[in-house]
């Protein structure tokens, strides 16, 4: 017997060929199973961009009205995924529904946590454009249904996923998805830094450009604090008094200059520092450039200083 399911994206995921018709073993609050990708047509000798990728697997159970995805550039391989095929085996019928229920309610966390560690790789850390402020208004979903010998049932509602991927225009790679699905089975999420950055990323998205501000700027300052944290060879009670004393961004980024520790050359003053206060202390609300400028600043500087990605 299997629960069966798919889980649609609320905004596509880009991939690489080698991403397509590929399983993948994950886990939900401890229930194991496997995720399968779409896979491009069967007869794909005349392949051509804007064809549709269909269910994958052998055996085909959902009906046609799921669009599982689109190949985008057909020269080098690119496609955006919609939907995730699911399946998980169940030995004990009598433990079917107690299975369904854990899983419908685990899969929505389930989602949000992949979404925070795709973001390691950068796939919902690019442009906001056009297409994807058009896609943000779309709802994410998941659908199970039970397989068995006698037919299928649908015990459940489908239900609105909310946060769940945004597009990553160069196409993630198959050894990326893997780690990124391994983590998320493994309950892991990015680093403090990586998820403030994905939520400015959303707010972007979403034109709610002072939390992007406050939330670039938080992520710059938690990168330079726990940088000196790391490599300042002080006392533990010492070190936090000397942060405490030096808790402005502008007197970290002296700080570091002392140790010789060169960050890239922007206008830190007026790019961040001064429009994340504004944004606090008057409630100044910065506009799209800025915010975007900021966003690019902060992520540069955090993937350059720091050391891990993942918690």
């Amino acid at each position: 017997m299997k629960i069966i399911g798919h889980i649609k994206l609320k905004n596509p995921l880009t991939v690489k060929p080698e991403c397509l018709d590929k399983e993948f073993d994950f886990s939900i609050d401890s229930i194991l199973g496997k995720l399968r990708t779409p896979k491009l047509p069967q007869d794909s000798s005349g392949l051509e961009t804007g064809q549709n990728l269909e269910e994958p697997g052998l055996d085909r159970f959902f009906n046609e009205e799921i669009f599982w995805g689109r190949v985008i550039q057909w020269s080098d391989g690119r496609s955006h995924v919609y939907n995730l095929k699911i399946e998980f085996e169940v030995n004990d019928e009598s433990k079917v529904q107690e299975i369904g229920n854990k899983l419908y309610q685990g899969i929505p966390n389930w989602t949000i946590r992949l979404r925070d560690n795709l973001s390691v790789f950068g796939h919902n850390l690019d442009l906001p454009t056009n297409v994807q402020k058009k896609a943000e208004l779309e709802k994410g979903y998941f659908d199970l249904f039970y397989k068995t010998a006698h037919g299928v049932e649908r015990p459940f509602t489908p239900i609105s996923v909310i946060d769940l991927i945004v597009v990553g225009s160069e196409g993630i790679s198959y050894a990326n998805l893997y780690d990124a699905l391994k983590f998320t089975s493994e309950g892991k999420r990015p680093i403090l830094e990586l998820s403030l950055l994905s939520e400015a990323n959303i707010s972007l998205l979403e034109g709610n450009y002072r939390k992007s501000i406050l939330d670039s700027s938080t992520a710059f300052e938690l990168s330079l604090t726990n940088y000196l944290k790391r490599n300042l060879k002080i006392d533990q009670p010492l070190l936090d008094e000397f942060l405490r004393l030096n808790n402005s961004i502008s007197k970290k980024r002296s700080i570091l200059r002392l140790i010789g520790i060169s960050l890239p050359n922007h206008n830190y003053s007026d790019d961040l520092e001064n429009l994340r206060n504004r944004a606090i202390h008057i409630g100044k609300e910065p506009n799209s450039d800025e915010a975007r400028k900021a966003f690019l600043i902060a992520t540069e500087v955090v993937n350059l200083l720091s050391r891990e990605r993942i918690e």
